[in-house]
């Protein structure tokens, strides 16, 4: 279901993390976590990407979680202030 292009990428980060690249993300902490809560709250991000622990790939998982320990950030005024500066874009080419 990838391109083409990106199969010899996935092999090689498949390689690069102990095959857990295309784990799935309830496996991968039920394996290592013995509490459910805490186990609940490494995964309290899955609402970002859309798929539950238990259908979501680990490696996407893990790309969330590093965003906010890095330091995530809002547009100052919300996710609104996305769609109100586009509205701004599009009455001033006047469509």
């Amino acid at each position: 279901m990838i391109p083409r292009l990106f199969v010899s990428l996935l092999r090689l980060f498949e390689r690069l993390s102990a095959g857990k690249a295309t784990k799935i993300t309830a496996h991968i902490l039920e394996r290592r976590v013995r509490s459910p809560q805490l186990r609940a709250v490494l995964t309290s991000q899955w609402m970002d990407y859309g798929g539950p622990p238990e259908h979501s790939s680990f490696a996407i998982h893990a790309e969330i979680v590093a965003h906010y320990l890095n330091g995530a950030w809002y547009p100052q005024g919300g996710a609104s202030r996305i769609a109100r500066t586009f509205e701004a874009g599009i009455a001033r080419s006047g469509l």
